[in-house]
């Protein structure tokens, strides 16, 4: 009837100039996109020292060292500096925090009392308080324009700055004196270094940006419990030149409230982490020519008690991917056009709270090197039994050229404990809803629609792909199809009777609608 594949299918080298809101010019965005393919002009490939993402990298290499080379002074050194010595040597801080805005002290005395927002606030605020609270922000910064100043560090400034650095690189002395804060906030603008805050910023900081693009953005390693909220329109911009947005770390944050535009690897990348909250947050074109099952929006590995919400994926090689991870783990109510690969992948994932709820997907070209294969595919993962694996409350659009892909593959190589329950697939892949394996998994009340297509084969099935095999279920009512093969045949279900349920049962247990149409995708409430 079918084969599954297990991770093996053949790549299809593509790439296309991607129709998204432009966040630049859109003449420059197209030219970024033509250069990811690696192919340069000879006579632009011959220097690029002084191209913006290697200016940035060296800046923040330098003062990752200058950090370093404070620690490792004498006291006494520092003290006896003379000012010219301390500017010279100081040169790498200076690059990254002089000449920004210095807020006035009655602005900052103002955000600590009227607008202090805890790092737990900023996560569970919903969204008419956050975006009136941002609102409030702006506000009183813009009322205070007329008092601010440029930061000029004077020598004496200079020299308790190091102090400091030598005792501790990370504190509220050194992040005070760099940067604009208030209480456990601090207030970022484009053109400062959010890296740099983020280094010298002690762990629980809430970072909140204020509109605007902050080009070449990349956090490296954010400190437990800090916070990133975007208040007004806050673009992260790697123009293709900057691999990742986040990398590494963020145990306990949130991020909230930004665009994360044109990175080449990842928007959100980690490893080992715990409690992190992605809420409120567009990715957009994201490693438009690499892999989606190894690049992507979002891939976390050795993860726990992850939420991702609310949030948007427009071209992307893939959106979220988890790897040996621990639920509780939550992906819902996100929208996604053109998520490359996958929507969503868990593999080998396992535990209790996992949900893959009220996602809206859909697909009118291909992003990344792989075709869509399955929009949420759930591999070698474990739910419990009294708390299963959900896959529920999603619809999908669109398919790929590839003759394996599906809307929902559940049991892929095995795994137990899933459900998929209210789910609509409009044209979604070759096949609707799959069982290729694994056990105790239940399959209810979804909708499955598809035109004949090359690649069309069936609305639902069951089949034995992987050692482990049984207790597939089929809802005795609910699940309905009007699905044809491609070859123009009506196929609303099948099954190889190897994982407990017969043909007669699973054909009887899809009810078949020829009156059900693509309008389907309209009768979704999320």
């Amino acid at each position: 009837m079918m084969m599954r594949k297990s991770f093996t299918w053949g790549a299809v080298l593509i790439l296309i100039f991607l129709g998204i809101s432009c966040t630049q010019s859109c003449s420059r965005l197209q030219t970024l996109l033509e250069n990811s393919t690696g192919q340069q002009d000879d006579a632009d490939s011959s220097d690029n020292s002084e191209q913006p993402g290697n200016v940035i990298l060296e800046q923040e290499l330098n003062f990752k060292a200058f950090l370093q080379d404070v620690q490792n002074m004498r006291r006494s050194r520092i003290e006896n500096m003379s000012d010219s010595d301390l500017r010279e040597f100081s040169a790498p801080l200076l690059a990254l925090t002089e000449d920004a805005a210095l807020f006035s002290s009655e602005v900052l005395i103002d955000l600590n009392r009227n607008h202090q927002k805890s790092a737990r606030e900023v996560r569970n605020m919903n969204s008419e308080e956050y975006h009136r609270w941002g609102r409030d922000v702006e506000e009183t910064i813009a009322a205070g324009r007329d008092d601010e100043s440029v930061r000029k560090l004077s020598p004496d400034e200079l020299r308790n700055i190091l102090l400091n650095i030598r005792e501790a690189p990370a504190s509220d002395d050194v992040c005070s004196s760099l940067f604009n804060k208030a209480g456990k906030s601090l207030y970022l603008s484009p053109g400062e270094n959010v890296n740099a805050a983020n280094t010298v910023c002690p762990e629980g900081t809430v970072f909140v940006l204020l509109p605007g693009f902050y080009t070449l953005a990349a956090v490296e390693s954010s400190k437990t419990n800090n916070s990133w909220a975007g208040v007004g329109r806050v673009v992260f911009e790697g123009q293709l030149t900057v691999g990742r947005a986040f990398s590494g770390g963020l145990n306990g944050n949130t991020v909230r409230g930004l665009e994360i535009n044109n990175y080449n690897d990842f928007g959100i990348y980690s490893s080992g982490l715990e409690d992190l909250v992605v809420k409120d947050v567009d990715f957009n074109v994201i490693a438009v020519d690499k892999n989606g099952q190894s690049r992507g929006a979002v891939m976390l590995f050795d993860a726990e008690n992850i939420e991702i919400t609310d949030s948007q994926f427009s071209n992307v090689a893939s959106s979220v991917r988890f790897v040996s991870s621990r639920g509780p783990l939550r992906v819902e109510a996100n929208s996604a056009l053109n998520s490359g690969r996958n929507f969503f992948q868990c593999d080998k994932c396992s535990g209790g709270g996992i949900r893959i709820n009220r996602n809206s997907m859909e697909r009118e070209q291909q992003v990344g090197t792989q075709p869509l294969e399955d929009w949420i595919n759930i591999y070698q993962s474990n739910g419990l039994a009294d708390d299963p694996i959900q896959v529920n409350y999603n619809r999908a659009r669109g398919h790929s050229e590839s003759k394996s892909g599906s809307f929902i593959m559940l049991g892929d190589d095995g795994g137990s404990h899933q459900l998929a329950r209210g789910n609509i697939g409009v044209n979604p892949g070759q096949v609707g809803i799959g069982i290729a394996g694994g056990s105790h998994i239940r399959v209810e009340n979804n909708k499955m629609f598809s035109e004949a297509w090359e690649g069309s084969n069936v609305a639902f099935y069951s089949a034995r792909y992987s050692e482990e095999c049984g207790n597939h279920v089929f809802a005795e009512s609910g699940n309905v199809a009007h699905w044809r093969s491609s070859t123009g045949r009506l196929n609303r279900s099948w099954t190889d009777e190897n994982c407990g349920t017969t043909m007669g049962q699973i054909r009887s247990r899809v009810a078949e609608d020829l009156t059900m149409s693509a309008e389907i995708w309209d009768e979704w409430q999320p």
